[in-house]
Formats: C-alpha cells, structure tokens, sequence
C-alpha cells in the first residue's frame, strides 16, 4: 500500500473542515436596526454577512455599529480601522482607532446623491470570535466595502477593514444588534448569521 494510503487507514472520522451553519437570516426594507437575538451557545464562532445602506445623504460614507447583548450604550467598545478609496484625489489609506466607544463601526454605503443609484449597497463579512468564552474580551474581524461605477463623484470603489474590535466584556455574547448611525437603513437591506462548532 502506498504510504499516503497507510497514514489514511490509520485516521478516523470525517476529514473534511467543519462549516459554517446557518442560525438566522434578515430581510427587509427601511429599519432602524437588525436585532439577532437568542444566539445557541453551541458554536466556536461566528460570521456575520451583510448588505447594507442607509439615508445618509450627505457623504457617501457612512457607519454601522455592532453591539453584543442590547442596543449601543456604554462605552466599553474598542475599535481600529483601515480605510481607503479610489477617488484619484484620495488614493492613500487612512487609519482610525477609537476606545471607549458604544459599538464597534463597520462601513455601510449612504444614499444618493452620492452615490449612483439605490442598488448601491455595502457588503461585510464580520467574523465573532469564542463569543461564549467568559475568560476574555470577545473580539471581532471583518472586512465591508462597496462598488459604485457608475457614480458622477467618481467613487469607484472604497474598502473599510475593522481590525482589533473588541467588547471589554467577558459575558457569553446572547445577541448582536446592527445600528445604522443615519438615522435608518434604506432600500432591501439583508443580514445572515452563522456559526461554527470547529
């Protein structure tokens, strides 16, 4: 037997990764925030996927802040952030760190003027890390940005990577709320979450 068949033989069980299950889903129109409540305790992990936009109308960026166990209050979030676009007046990145936050922000896209039209939306993939591990601060990684090629400002395209988002809190993550800062979500906004038992 070759020896790759030899160390197989020897293994039990499924070798493929484990994979992400599905807990909930949102879908609806102009609200003013996404509530997932009541999260089973049963995962390692979670992954937040979005699409989001929001009546901000006088920039074309704009913010959505997630926070665990209720809606934002408090100041007991830390963020950093890295931000860049392709406008050609704007092509170096810039960095925001801020501690003592309500939320931790993630980028969401505003509404016209400036950008094209409403199919404009901002997508994240956020991942939660040991939400149900009482020893430590959750913590938080995630990526959102949006395409816009059709826009007259020419903001072709803008990227937002959150890094080192962190709930100074050690309580077992039950709920995550998503709160657009101006003033409610616009359009057919979506959010799913899921876990894995990795």
């Amino acid at each position: 037997m070759p020896i790759l068949g030899t160390i197989a033989s020897g293994i039990s069980g499924n070798l493929a990764s484990p994979s992400w299950d599905s807990i909930a889903t949102y879908s609806a129109g102009g609200t003013s925030a996404i509530t997932f409540s009541s999260i089973p305790s049963t995962y390692k992990s979670l992954r937040l996927v979005t699409r989001l936009r929001d009546q901000r109308s006088g920039a074309p960026y704009s913010a959505t802040r997630i926070s665990f166990n209720g809606a934002p209050s408090g100041a007991n979030y830390a963020y950093t952030w890295i931000f860049g676009d392709s406008r050609t007046n704007n092509t170096t990145p810039f960095e925001d760190s801020s501690g003592g936050t309500s939320g931790i922000y993630i980028n969401t896209c505003g509404t016209s003027p400036y950008v094209s039209d409403g199919s404009v939306y901002a997508y994240a993939i956020i991942d939660i890390f040991d939400y149900q591990n009482t020893s430590k601060a959750t913590t938080l990684l995630g990526h959102s940005g949006y395409v816009d090629n059709a826009s007259s400002f020419s903001i072709k395209n803008q990227v937002s990577f959150t890094v080192n988002g962190t709930w100074q809190d050690t309580s077992t993550v039950s709920s995550i709320v998503l709160t657009p800062d101006n003033p409610n979500y616009a359009g057919s906004v979506r959010a799913a979450l899921y876990g894995i038992k990795g």
